[in-house]
């Protein structure tokens, strides 16, 4: 039997490292380069100097000679490999999470922000307040400082809503004595033999221009208390037609020269307040009238539609371009100075129509085309079922 150190397994060896010289040019200068290959890698070694002292650079290169089989990465390196992926992984979800965590309060203010404040103006509430995390850091007194600016807004358009109302209401008593002591006096001196015409023309401005006061005075009024809710008005389901024929013939009885056609299809129904309807609708009116000539046609008509009901009202007039029409309801905003002055309109026509409409959650709109006429589209939101049981219509009891 043979001994254990002749039988036992050798791990082979491995093949000898083999070395060559050569020039290498290096900067103008041959230089000699020492090249040692071996199985794990390539070792070039370049004289810089001569003679006993000088320097050498060496380049390892993992890439093995030809012929040399290179050995696998050992487990070590896997692991280490591994390791290092998974921490880099571990690095870029802790970082966006933690990223995330700090920019929510941020992105909650930006939401509380656009619910404050949307694109669409009945959206618009000043008494909504963004949430404050309640951190104490800087965040946090941006939320602060964001809301003490929302509630300064809030004071002035609440300190002009006031001003408006109350301004408005403080000068209907004197035009109203205004305007009847220059009708006495009118009357009086068409009866008066003596009274010249530069008199009675005098006494006829002053009666005009008491009037056109008196309707700005009740426009602004009216614009305050719609804006603030405030009207005394009850919002129920009524039928749209009653009203909006109720305004067509008191046009047509203002401006009996005139050609006013009314199409009602169906029984369309909305939550209004017929009252207020019917005043959108002679405002419209009264602008188609003002801005059109007989013998032009001003057509109205009602219909459902799949979201509710669509007023419209059309005129064949002279039409408006096209960079009025985005100011066209801003309030005391006049296309023609000039002409609307002499019309006797106070710019806030339109301005009460779109504050009426937009109180019932509905919304107008202006189609125009000079030369070819006018489109006003009022299109009130459809009754849902809980609200028609909820607000029942008024039954006819005259029967």
């Amino acid at each position: 039997m043979l001994p254990d150190f002749l039988t036992r397994k050798t791990r082979p060896k491995p093949p000898a490292a083999s070395t060559r010289e050569r020039m290498h040019c290096v900067a103008g200068r041959e230089l000699p380069l020492r090249i040692v290959e071996s199985a794990r890698a390539k070792r070039l070694t370049l004289r810089i100097g001569a003679g006993a002292l000088y320097d050498q650079a060496l380049i390892l290169a993992r890439r093995p000679a030809p012929g040399l089989s290179a050995p696998g990465p050992s487990a070590p390196d896997v692991v280490l490999a591994v390791g290092a992926a998974l921490a880099l992984l571990a690095s870029i979800a802790g970082g966006w999470f933690l990223a995330g965590r700090a920019l929510k309060p941020v992105e909650q203010m930006r939401r509380d922000a656009a619910e404050i404040a949307l694109d669409d103006p009945r959206s618009i509430s000043l008494a909504d307040r963004v949430r404050d995390p309640g951190t104490g850091d800087e965040i946090s007194n941006l939320a602060q400082t964001f809301n003490d600016l929302l509630e300064r807004l809030e004071d002035a358009f609440e300190t002009e809503r006031r001003f408006i109302a109350d301004a408005s209401h403080e000068l209907r008593t004197p035009l109203t004595a205004i305007r009847g002591n220059v009708d006495v006096l009118l009357r009086q001196a068409e009866r008066t033999a003596g009274a010249s015409g530069d008199q009675l023309d005098a006494l006829a401005d002053i009666q005009r221009e008491a009037a056109r006061m008196s309707r700005l005075v009740e426009d602004l009024l009216t614009l305050a208390r719609t804006s603030a809710n405030t009207d005394g008005t009850t919002d129920e389901v009524i039928e749209i037609a009653p009203p909006v024929e109720m305004a067509v013939r008191t046009a047509r009885a203002m401006a009996p020269d005139r050609t006013i056609e009314l199409d009602v299809t169906g029984s369309p129904v909305a939550i209004a307040d017929a009252d207020q309807i019917e005043q959108v609708l002679l405002i419209l009116l009264d602008n188609a009238v003002r801005h059109s000539q007989a013998p032009e046609l001003v057509q109205v008509s009602v219909a459902p539609i799949q979201t509710g009901t669509r007023i419209t009202v059309a005129d064949e007039g002279e039409g408006i371009a096209p960079e009025h029409l985005p100011h066209l309801f801003d309030r005391f905003y006049r296309v023609d100075t000039s002409r609307s002055r002499q019309a006797g309109g106070s710019g806030l026509g339109l301005s009460i129509a779109q504050a009426i409409v937009e109180r019932f959650d509905g919304e107008i709109a202006v189609a125009s085309e000079p030369g070819v006429g006018t489109t006003f589209t009022i299109v009130l939101p459809d009754v849902s079922p809980h609200e028609s049981a909820r607000r029942q219509l008024p039954r006819d009891t005259s029967q």
